[in-house]
């Protein structure tokens, strides 16, 4: 048996199916809004479909389930999948885990469905974005190593670990307890947008998902405490800890052990040799704030924590090399505002009530960064209110 590997899938089985409306878009009888437009490559036949039980709910046995070799085991890791108000669970394709917190008994029967799609490699608008599926746009393959994009989960166990094609619906009766990871199939996620919207059932009720308690804001410098992520190489040097990557690291980071929600002020002293301070907060990571972006070093680049929506902001994002810099990015329950060294560079309205993110700060694309701290601190909200140009 074969550990799930994402590769790329041969140019032929492509075959768009759009059409495009006034108002949007029409996929298999679904609307899609402008601005997602997914490609669905591979049409399977009547027959093949009532033969996965696609008229009523797929149907997986449990030797679907794949194991995975214990000397190539991959954590899930920290990252969890973001809660929404109606139980369902939103799956970003940046990542290629995301932990539900749910915890499976062997004998329990697993039910997933899932809606949206996901896109690949930055491509424009109408390339390379799948369902659920991924390419093969149906459960008659059920190869894992040529379902690129495609909705995955992992079960980890004690003493055993397996992954598995979830697709648009999965139901299997689980062999062993253990916690279910749901995640996007892929070589490099840092490139991909869209996400995939996710309803669990566990013995046929939906399953009861506890929000991510988050840590109290402290003034304490987290620097000494926060974990190397994603191939970051870390050392000490004059106090500060200094931060490499190479160049195709997927966001490569230092991250807090601690969570937090709004209202918060993150304070962040860094320098950067060159480009890219990159400062994270909020949804799988892509909630972030980019100076000295590679691409345009005067650009601001903001990822809306809680939505990953990219906004560039001109003449707002430039920083002096080798010199350190006081960033300042407050957020609040409805508002948002970034700050260097006193002067405001950015603000924003936005619905950050249900952020719970672990903090991060880092390097990108071969740049070296060394923070001498960060602080996680309570927020004032009459501050988000002063005139701009105003620091505390």
């Amino acid at each position: 048996m074969r550990q799930f590997r994402a590769r790329t899938v041969p140019a032929v089985l492509v075959i768009p199916v759009l059409l495009v409306g006034a108002a949007g878009l029409e996929v298999r009888g679904q609307h899609i809004p402008h601005g997602v437009r997914p490609i669905q490559s591979h049409i399977w036949s009547a027959a093949g479909a009532a033969a996965a039980g696609l008229a009523g709910q797929t149907t997986a046995s449990s030797d679907f389930l794949r194991p995975v070799k214990p000397d190539d085991h991959r954590e899930a890791g920290d990252l969890w999948a973001m809660l929404l108000p109606d139980g369902r669970l939103r799956i970003s394709p940046l990542r290629q885990w995301s932990q539900t917190g749910l915890d499976l008994r062997a004998g329990q029967y697993l039910e997933i469905q899932a809606e949206g799609y996901v896109q690949g490699c930055q491509r424009p608008v109408g390339d390379w974005a799948y369902g659920p599926w991924g390419p093969n746009g149906g459960p008659d393959n059920d190869d894992p190593e040529s379902r690129v994009c495609a909705l995955i989960g992992r079960i980890d166990g004690e003493a055993e670990t397996r992954e598995f094609l979830v697709g648009e619906s999965f139901r299997s009766q689980i062999p062993f307890g253990g916690r279910l990871s749901l995640g996007v199939s892929d070589v490099w996620h840092f490139d991909n947008s869209g996400e995939f919207v996710v309803t669990v059932k566990v013995d046929g009720q939906p399953a009861q998902f506890t929000r991510q308690n988050a840590a109290a804001v402290t003034m304490e410098n987290l620097v000494p405490t926060m974990q190397p992520m994603n191939v970051v190489e870390v050392a000490w040097s004059d106090g500060a800890r200094q931060m490499e990557s190479r160049r195709e690291a997927d966001r490569p980071m230092l991250a807090t052990e601690q969570r937090f929600s709004p209202p918060l002020e993150i304070r962040a002293r860094a320098r950067t040799d060159s480009a890219n301070i990159r400062l994270y907060y909020g949804y799988f990571g892509t909630g972030q704030l980019i100076f000295n972006w590679e691409v345009r070093p005067d650009q601001l680049r903001v990822h809306d924590p809680a939505t990953g929506a990219a906004t560039g902001v001109r003449s707002a994002g430039a920083v002096e090399k080798n010199e350190f810099h006081d960033i300042i990015w407050r957020i609040g329950p409805r508002r948002m505002q970034v700050l260097v060294d006193g002067e405001e560079r950015y603000r924003c309205v936005g619905d950050y009530r249900e952020v719970v993110s672990p903090v991060g700060i880092g390097p990108a694309w071969g740049s070296r960064v060394d923070v001498e701290s960060l602080v996680v601190g309570p927020l004032d909200p009459a501050v988000m209110d002063e005139p701009i140009g105003t620091a505390r």
